[in-house]
C-alpha cells in the first residue's frame, strides 16, 4: 500500500520544516514537493478507496500539507471501514505497519 510509504514520507517532511524553521524558502519547497506527491497519492487512492472520493479534500488547496489527513483505512472506524469497503485494506495496511515497526526495532 503506497499510503503507508507515503505516511513516513509525511512524516520526514514535518520534521524537515520544523528544521528550516528560519528559512522559509526551504519551507515552502519543503511543501510544494509534498504537495506534488499529494496530488499522486490522491488520485491512485481513489482508484484504490472509491468510496471515500467525497471526503477526500483537493490537495492543491492545503495550506500545510505535512498535516493533511490522508484518509488511510485506518483513519476511519472500524464501522466506517466496513460500510465504506476498506477492511481488506486496513488488515493489509495493519501488516505494513508492523512490518515498519519491527524494521524500526531492528536497525
Amino acid at each position: 500500500m503506497h499510503g503507508i510509504h507515503f505516511y513516513v514520507t509525511r512524516r520526514g517532511a514535518q520534521q524537515k520544516i520544523k528544521d528550516a524553521k528560519d528559512n522559509e524558502a526551504e519551507q515552502e519547497r519543503i511543501r510544494s514537493v509534498l504537495s506534488k506527491k499529494i496530488e499522486k497519492w490522491r488520485k491512485r487512492q481513489l482508484r484504490l478507496m472509491p468510496a471515500v472520493a467525497d471526503m477526500v479534500p483537493d490537495a492543491e488547496t492545503d495550506d500545510d500539507p505535512e498535516e493533511t489527513n490522508l484518509f488511510l483505512p485506518s483513519s476511519f472506524s472500524a464501522t466506517d471501514r466496513d460500510d465504506l469497503g476498506l477492511r481488506s485494506l486496513a488488515e493489509v495496511e495493519m501488516q505494513l505497519r508492523e512490518g515498519e515497526a519491527c524494521d524500526a526495532i531492528e536497525s
